[in-house]
């Protein structure tokens, strides 16, 4: 696929970067980028540890997101050794351009916002953390749950100048001045300008939230998506729509927020109490939003069941 010119990890957490090796590997043409971290030796160690490429072990989920980054690395080694020349790969940092282009009407710029030098170094003592707990038994290797996504990646697109579309990755607020939005925000070197269409972060949740984003950075009203999360904490929660509609009143979502447990027959029901404790969904059908730009009509926006208007 040669049409494909960026491919962005926004962070390694499994429920985002699922696949991304196999898109990588597809997408022959395309710069990969990711966050510094990823590349720095902590990462790299971890992922050696917890990847399961050399060897099969019995591992959680999360460990799908470090098989994936040692794909996609493999994948960059190879290229590096095939080509001469171009960029294959670029490395995430605040406040830098990682993608430019001049067309026959319009142009296109893509900035990282994030993550901020602070976060990088908090991202890596958190992966020295998870490398220490690696070895404990040859059979089962889990990798410990981050408590911050301190190094997700926020992009800014920007077309004909103007500030576009704002995606914020799984990226939380901090009240750091020098991490997480309060450090975008703040920024005197990034892109500055409003954008008319935000994808929320963290699936809306209150920990991902800054109003300062809304109010410096973001049009009156603009157009906000969502991603459901299912399995663990269901986000969004009716109380995150709630505090996100005094903000927008375009506000879409990739699938109906998880309000109730599916209910089965009374025997089924019965057998399923008798063998657990507490039972959550682990997936959920999954709805596709599309938002095209035609000249200067403004954006128009597609829906595919079950994704929907809230």
């Amino acid at each position: 696929m040669y049409a494909v010119k960026l491919f962005v990890v926004s962070h390694w957490h499994s429920d985002h970067i699922k696949g991304a090796s196999e898109v990588a590997g597809t997408c022959e043409s395309s710069y990969i980028c990711f966050s510094e971290a990823l590349l720095k030796y902590e990462f790299l160690a971890l992922v050696d540890v917890y990847s399961g490429l050399d060897q099969t072990v019995l591992t959680d989920r999360e460990t799908c997101g470090t098989k994936e980054i040692a794909s996609i690395i493999k994948t960059i080694k190879e290229r590096c050794e095939q080509k001469n020349a171009d960029l294959i790969y670029n490395l995430l940092s605040a406040d830098k351009r990682i993608f430019q282009r001049q067309y026959s009407n319009h142009s296109v710029e893509v900035w990282a916002l994030s993550p901020s030098s602070e976060s990088v170094m908090n991202c890596l003592a958190e992966i020295g953390d998870c490398k220490r707990i690696a070895a404990e038994s040859p059979v089962r290797r889990v990798i410990p749950v981050p408590t911050q996504n301190h190094n997700a990646a926020v992009l800014l697109i920007k077309v004909n100048g103007e500030s576009k579309i704002l995606l914020g990755s799984d990226l939380e607020e901090t009240g750091n001045p020098r991490t997480g939005w309060s450090a975008i925000v703040q920024s005197q070197n990034r892109p500055q300008g409003k954008s008319q269409i935000f994808k929320i972060p963290h699936h809306g949740s209150a920990d991902a939230h800054s109003h300062d984003v809304w109010e410096k950075m973001l049009d009156s009203n603009p157009i906000g998506i969502l991603t459901s999360k299912v399995g663990g904490r269901a986000i969004p929660r009716n109380s995150d729509i709630k505090r996100l509609k005094e903000y927008t009143s375009n506000l879409y979502c990739t699938a109906p927020p998880l309000t109730k447990k599916h209910k089965y027959d009374p025997a089924v029901e019965k057998t399923i109490k008798g063998v657990m404790k507490n039972r959550k969904p682990l997936y959920g059908e999954m709805g596709h939003i599309q938002i095209r730009f035609n000249g200067n009509s403004g954006a128009a926006i597609g829906l595919i069941a079950p994704a929907k208007a809230l």
